[in-house]
């Protein structure tokens, strides 16, 4: 790119512009070697503009490619986002996806989300004292909040949803504006009340039947998890069990049983078998109980074995009334 001194410029500015529309090609005005302007051709300043909106476009469409994915993604996931303006204390912006969680177009929940007392009114009467207090008090101290709760739709929909927010401060350190999402998990609290429900309903016919059920690591020879029955069995409650069982599990089992534990357990990590037992334990109040276990051993790639797990059911009523009735047999034949 030819550079030419401001001083032949200013001498020669016919010439100079005859050179830039013959050459076509720009001419850069320097001062003490410090670039000043340039002069380029009619035709080389439609080339950049036609460049520049070229270029604009393209940085148009890759954001419009942009948000388009973000909208689906949050469409996806049931998940909306919005923008609160702390000082004027009202919602400034909302997602298209949060206005259609909330069963309204944007516009209307712009209006109801007015102020902080309307925007308020989403939530489940029932939930809307305990939303308020936690984003009260998280609010006063500058903090986000993470909370879930019930929202009631105009019409009469309710959802579970999970809100978690964020603070900007100015550099004072004054709280000027909140950011957040807002996320439908109706779904996943639906199947976490029908788990509780599930595992409420095996937990009862566990005790009714007096069997408990259980998971052992083999190699770190600890339990895993336990249900409720099977730590009554054992005489602890279900956040003690393993403290009982870890990490010898045959000191509770009864002296004269113990060889025959040991080898059926030592059976099935060998050969990954099936097995049923019966034997008797001791609880920690000296009590002694009858079960009869049922396990099986699950082995990793290489045939290691690596954790046990089965069920355990307290016969100790049944084996009282089969010696009950043993006694009574031997006192007729006396």
């Amino acid at each position: 790119m030819q550079t030419i001194g401001i001083s032949e410029a200013r001498g020669n500015l016919a010439a100079v512009l005859s050179r830039v529309q013959d050459g076509k090609r720009p001419i850069v005005i320097e001062r003490r070697g410090k670039a000043l302007a340039a002069l380029v051709s009619v035709e080389e300043l439609a080339l950049i503009e036609r460049g520049r909106q070229a270029e604009s476009e393209e940085v148009g469409s890759a954001q419009e490619t942009s948000r388009s994915l973000f909208a689906k993604t949050e469409r996806l996931a049931r998940l909306g986002h919005w923008e609160w303006d702390e000082i004027e204390n009202k919602c400034v912006y909302c997602s298209d996806e949060l206005a259609q969680i909330h069963g309204v177009s944007v516009e209307e929940y712009l209006r109801q989300s007015s102020s902080y007392e309307s925007d308020l009114l989403w939530a489940h009467p029932d939930d809307r004292e305990r939303v308020d207090q936690i984003v009260q008090e998280l609010t006063a101290q500058g903090k986000g909040f993470d909370i879930e709760y019930r929202l009631l739709r105009p019409d009469g929909v309710v959802l579970d949803v999970r809100e978690v927010s964020e603070t900007i401060h100015d550099d004072d350190g004054n709280l000027v504006r909140s950011v957040g999402f807002l996320q439908d998990i109706t779904d996943r609290k639906r199947i976490e009340r029908d788990l509780q429900q599930s595992e409420s309903a095996l937990a009862r016919a566990q005790r009714q039947a007096n069997v408990g059920s259980w998971r052992w690591d083999v190699a770190g020879k600890r339990l895993i998890s336990c249900s409720q029955e099977f730590a009554r069995i054992f005489g602890a409650a279900a956040d003690q069990a393993a403290n009982l069982l870890d990490p010898q599990f045959d000191r509770v089992v009864h002296p004269a049983d113990r060889r025959r534990v040991e080898a059926a357990l030592a059976r099935s990590e060998e050969t990954a078998e099936h097995y049923e037992i019966e034997y008797r334990i001791v609880r920690p109040d000296g009590e002694t109980r009858h079960l009869i276990e049922i396990g099986e051993t699950l082995c990793d790639d290489n045939g290691r074995a690596v954790e046990q797990f089965g069920t355990i059911q307290d016969v100790t009523a049944r084996k009282q009334a089969e010696d009950d009735l043993r006694r009574a047999y031997e006192e007729l034949d006396q």
